[in-house]
């Protein structure tokens, strides 16, 4: 039996790495082939800042959010049909008993809300989502891995 203890940094999609702790506040990305160093903003508290170092690169400050949980009408809003140009690709959305659904080859891929707008698939891809003045929704930006802001417009 394998246990799945202590803290792993999540990317989605079952992308995960185990963080071992080297200090106070400031973990090791295990098994990555670089040195990855994540610290957190050292509190009494729940930390509210993460720090990505990636040896060699310019660090990266994240911000902690509060997982949202829209409600059943409002995820029915992001439900349509979009459309992206660029790809020449239909990509449908549908709304199921308070879960956001994205079709693709046929399959079903939930859509979690992170924040305000913006969903993560079990593959990974990210959502998100845009409005017009009045608060429409118009669209969304679809991120995949190195693949970033690909539009999508609402049909």
């Amino acid at each position: 039996i394998q246990w799945d203890y202590g803290l792993w940094y999540v990317r989605g999609g079952g992308n995960r790495t185990r963080l071992d702790p080297i200090g106070d506040d400031q973990f090791l990305m295990a098994d990555v082939g670089v040195r990855v160093v994540v610290s957190f903003e050292p509190r009494l508290e729940t930390p509210k800042l993460m720090t990505v170092a990636v040896e060699g690169q310019e660090s990266w400050l994240l911000k902690r959010i509060k997982k949202e949980r829209p409600s059943a009408d409002s995820l029915a809003g992001y439900a349509g049909t979009y459309y992206s140009p660029e790809l020449d690709h239909t990509q449908e959305l549908t709304s199921n008993e308070g879960d956001l659904i994205a079709i693709r080859r046929g399959d079903d891929h939930k859509l979690d809300s992170l924040h305000h707008d913006t969903f993560l698939t079990d593959e990974g891809l990210v959502f998100k989502f845009t409005r017009d003045e009045i608060g429409a929704i118009t669209g969304f930006g679809l991120n995949a891995g190195r693949v970033r802001n690909v539009v999508y417009l609402r049909k």
